[in-house]
């Protein structure tokens, strides 16, 4: 049998579900987004729904950039190269 120590198992696990649970939070983040913006432009008629999505737009953006700032800085790759940088 083949192994690999390059990654310890529970670790292997955990990057397959990354991905899908990431783009399930986005996609969640969305919905929500979404849901409220039609509340506050139905129920409370403001005529700045427009301001609304773009800040939602820029959440979304941001979210999107943490979530993959924090996979590369995690990763096993980065995390390897910084141990071979600073020895």
């Amino acid at each position: 049998m083949v192994s690999c120590d390059c990654m310890p198992p529970c670790e292997t696990t955990t990057r397959i579900y990354a991905l899908p649970l990431r783009l399930f939070g986005v996609i969640l983040l969305v919905f929500q987004s979404t849901l409220l913006d039609y509340y506050l432009a139905t129920y409370i008629d403001s005529n700045y729904w427009f301001l609304w999505s773009l800040f939602d737009s820029l959440v979304v953006v941001l979210f999107i950039t943490s979530f993959t700032l924090s996979y590369r800085l995690v990763s096993p790759v980065s995390l390897s190269l910084q141990s071979v940088l600073s020895s």
